[in-house]
């Protein structure tokens, strides 16, 4: 066989594992080829301990996981980075970008006009007007975007566009509002930053209704964190210091919502998460926990990733983050660990994937 023939050979060998791999490098491409050097293309090499993925000037609005890719929302467009940080698709946002919210297969962006709806693969779906800027927003079953801004609430439905419903749940204040699992609940402090609150979005509706809220009256006065997170299910709801809260059926409980069911010893007096999620599908959480006065890593963080149910931490490493202004933590189901989004102490916005074996 000749020199010219091996060549060819070996070329077409190549194309044909490739193809078999699902490999491509256009806008399209669900499975990117692996750079050589990088990685061996399995869990292994993807995850690396740490990896920076991506750095940027551009202020980040919202972060989000899916499957092996990551959905970066950028004030001034959406990305969509593969496991090691390239971009495959990089969608420019003509105005401001206020909000961002992903479910499922429905991604909504909003800035202070229009809300636009595209697929996780970043293809566009439709834009549609709302009716004022949303400070925060959330989506449920419908799927229907729920936006809170000064005005107060709209239920919108994102494949007409069309406003269910109004309500007088106002944000003119952001605070965060959290979905329970699988359900058309909301957690959230904005009317009272001393309590949480739970509110229900009507499935026929669209409407936005009190629900109860947690029996705080016997409380010192001071603020609950906004940094949530759920167990399995939605059964318990978890915030950053650790404690716990039975979800209740204000029904039969006296408009009680919330009661507190001990704390994670996982997390130790003085200590609390800097960032966490949730996987409700695994019942884990993972999170960035501090120590000390600020919201931030200056004393050092570490990452850990915690059974809620059985309270009992599964995995956990050191980490050294310069965080200044922001901080986003997102579960990582293909490296167990979490992508952590963050502006750093010189104001550059980087998104850095760390893994935990």
């Amino acid at each position: 066989m000749t020199r010219t023939m091996i060549l060819a050979l070996t070329l077409a060998l190549g194309g044909l594992v490739a193809l078999a791999a699902g490999c491509c490098s256009d806008d399209t491409c669900d499975a990117p080829c692996v750079d050589g050097g990088a990685g061996d293309g399995a869990s292994g090499g993807i995850c690396a301990t740490e990896r920076t993925l991506e750095v940027s000037s551009d202020p980040i609005v919202n972060l989000f996981v899916k499957g092996d890719k990551l959905l970066v929302v950028h004030e001034h467009g959406v990305v969509l980075l593969d496991p090691f940080g390239r971009r495959l698709v990089s969608r420019p946002h003509p105005s401001s970008i206020h909000t961002a919210v992903l479910d499922g297969e429905t991604l909504v962006v909003t800035d202070k006009a229009r809300a636009t709806v595209y697929t996780p693969a970043l293809k566009l779906v439709r834009t549609f007007s709302i009716p004022q800027p949303c400070g925060v927003s959330l989506i449920v079953s419908g799927p229907r975007l729920c936006c809170f801004g000064k005005e107060g609430s709209a239920t919108i439905d994102t494949q007409s566009g069309e406003v269910l419903a109004s309500g007088t749940h106002s944000s003119s204040n952001p605070r965060p509002v959290h979905r329970v699992p699988g359900t058309d609940l909301f957690v959230t402090t904005g009317y009272a930053p001393f309590y949480y609150s739970l509110y229900f979005i009507h499935p026929a509706t669209g409407e936005d209704t009190y629900a109860c809220d947690e029996d705080t009256y016997s409380k010192p006065k001071h603020s609950v964190p906004d940094t949530v997170a759920f167990d399995r299910g939605g059964r318990h709801m978890v915030d950053r210091t650790g404690i716990k809260y039975l979800l209740l059926d204000g029904k039969t409980t006296g408009n009680r919502c919330f009661q507190q069911d001990g704390a994670l010893a996982s997390v130790p007096d003085g200590s609390y998460f800097v960032g966490m999620d949730d996987d409700a599908g695994r019942g884990h959480i993972v999170g960035l926990l501090g120590s000390g006065g600020e919201l931030d890593c200056k004393t050092g963080c570490k990452l850990m990733r915690v059974d809620v149910a059985a309270d009992t931490v599964l995995a956990q490493r050191p980490v050294d983050l310069k965080v200044g202004a922001m901080l986003l933590v997102r579960f990582d189901p293909l490296c167990g660990g979490a992508a952590v989004a963050y502006s750093d102490d010189q104001g550059v916005y980087r998104v850095v994937r760390m893994a935990l074996k």
